[in-house]
């Protein structure tokens, strides 16, 4: 064993870092915080759970999005976005939708980098509401399947008498 590994071996088992590593364990590590859109580490291809068998698109389309969200609302629920429509406007529709107790939905997007990216919202009458993630191309330039991901609102925005056009329609994860 070279001198420098013995070095760096006698290091890693020295009782001062195992206590370190102990301490930091019992105090530390219990309320570390959830991944969070904020937070350095997130990646939503990861942290969030794939819908369907996503397939390579020929051409780049947002209609795997809108499909499902559609589908997952319902046939009788409120179309939240469309040509012309805010991002705010939609959010203010789902909540009304969500307070009203029945479905609604939206599917936003726009042109990435090297794909097209876009947004879904899946509001359910049981008050449930679906966020959904979308890359056409998440490895860019199209030579792979798109990227179709979901996450249940764990804290939804509390709507208000008097409430600013929101900007998020759920706290957990932020969306």
């Amino acid at each position: 064993m070279t001198d420098a590994r013995k070095t760096s071996l006698s290091r890693t088992l020295h009782p001062g870092n195992w206590l370190c590593a102990i301490i930091i364990a019992a105090s530390g590590c219990a309320r570390m915080p959830e991944k969070t859109a904020a937070a350095p580490g997130y990646n939503w291809y990861q942290d969030w759970s794939p819908v369907g068998v996503p397939a390579r698109v020929e051409q780049m389309s947002m209609t795997p999005l809108h499909e499902v969200v559609r589908r997952r609302a319902g046939d009788s629920a409120r179309k939240c976005s469309g040509p012309g429509i805010k991002w705010e406007t939609a959010l203010d529709c789902i909540l009304q939708a969500r307070a009203d107790n029945v479905a609604a939905y939206v599917a936003f997007g726009n042109v990435g980098f090297d794909s097209l990216l876009g947004w879904g919202i899946a509001s359910l009458p049981s008050g449930e509401l679906e966020l959904y993630r979308y890359d056409s191309s998440p490895c860019g330039g199209g030579d792979c399947p798109y990227a179709l991901r979901m996450a249940t609102c764990n804290r939804a925005v509390e709507t208000s008498a008097a409430r600013e056009k929101p900007r998020h329609v759920c706290l957990d994860p932020e969306f």
